[in-house]
């Protein structure tokens, strides 16, 4: 298993335009972290391609009723490009289809160069 990050995109899709993708890819791409598989981070690919980090500044809550004593809470948070992001990535999910789509498991790779999205393909399933 391992952790993920989180996608969407407004940038056209060749399905699934309202899906919530996960990636294990952008741990790697990004800060050359092999073998991590994600932060559990938030992403979003722009409508002209770019590719966007949420960002947030977190304060510690306590709570009782909480397993650590508490918790942190986001306070702030914006989204902040991602800059001159270059490779591929593989997302997928499993959410629901929109339209005529049909429902399942659906894969994509994204090709980003120079910070913009390139091109995005469909993967074929894997048996």
């Amino acid at each position: 298993m391992g952790m993920f990050d989180r996608l969407t995109s407004d940038y056209p899709l060749p399905s699934h335009q309202q899906a919530d993708f996960q990636t294990k890819g952008l741990a790697y791409l990004i800060h050359g972290e092999l073998g991590i598989g994600g932060f559990l981070d938030e992403y979003r690919i722009t409508a002209d391609g770019r590719l966007m980090l949420r960002r947030h500044v977190r304060e510690w809550r306590a709570d009782s009723d909480a397993p650590l004593g508490g918790c942190f809470h986001s306070v702030r948070d914006w989204w902040e490009e991602v800059p001159d992001v270059h490779g591929d990535i593989d997302v997928y999910t499993d959410g629901p289809a929109s339209g005529d789509e049909l429902p399942g498991r659906v894969e994509f790779r994204v090709r980003f160069t120079h910070g913009r999205v390139e091109w995005i393909k469909v993967l074929e399933p894997k048996a």
